[in-house]
């Protein structure tokens, strides 16, 4: 139990750190469309939105790494617009872009 406020503590200082911009640039990561089969196209047509907003992250050297392991990346890329929301794009070795989520610096999206 008293690991708790050490823990809380270094998650805060990590997000800190990678809302700041001091968090490791990602190279942009290649999405291929290759090898998609006709029904997997379709249930994936939601990642196709998604797909220009990353790539202009990747140009503009804003993909910050989160985390990741031998099979995915968690990057971050905030918005031009409001400096405490973004996305967080989960990018997969293989399959590529598998998911994404809107986050905000305060961790509510209503505030």
């Amino acid at each position: 139990m008293g690991l708790i406020p050490i823990l809380q503590s270094a998650a805060f200082q990590k997000k800190q750190e990678i809302w700041s911009g001091n968090a490791n640039y990602v190279l942009p990561l290649f999405i291929g469309e290759a090898g998609r089969s006709a029904s997997a196209s379709q249930d994936l047509a939601w990642r196709d939105s998604f797909l220009k907003s990353y790539m202009t992250c990747s140009d503009q050297e804003a993909l910050r790494l989160i985390v990741s392991d031998g099979k995915v990346y968690y990057l971050l890329c905030k918005s031009a617009e409001n400096e405490g929301e973004g996305y967080v794009f989960e990018v997969r070795h293989e399959g590529g872009l598998a998911s994404v989520r809107f986050v905000s610096l305060t961790g509510n999206p209503n505030e």
